[in-house]
């Protein structure tokens, strides 16, 4: 028997392959979440143990902690200008004084 894996194509065929992609390498990279609004890509998400959820309850769960996740896509090839950024935590900042 093969082994379930998000690498074997035709277990998710039915799947967009953007979908089959981000599954496999969210399995990689042991990411915290996979964000996708495909209810059957989250559902396939779960059955390999991988947490899921869409884009607007994504934004919700970050929301609070913006300062955190601009940290952390810092660290990654995810590249925004630093302006946008400046911009970004002075916004969450007169959020919270709010």
């Amino acid at each position: 028997m093969v082994p379930r894996s998000p690498d074997n194509g035709p277990l998710l065929a039915h799947l967009d392959p953007g979908e089959r992609e981000a599954i496999a390498l969210s399995q990689q990279m042991n990411a915290d979440y996979l964000i996708a609004d495909d209810a059957a890509a989250r559902s396939e998400a779960f059955q390999f143990h991988i947490r899921a959820t869409g884009t607007l309850e994504g934004l919700a769960k970050s929301a609070h902690k913006v300062a955190d996740v601009l940290s952390s896509l810092e660290k990654t090839s995810f590249y925004v200008a630093p302006e946008i950024l400046k911009k970004l935590l002075a916004e969450d900042m007169r959020r919270k004084e709010s």
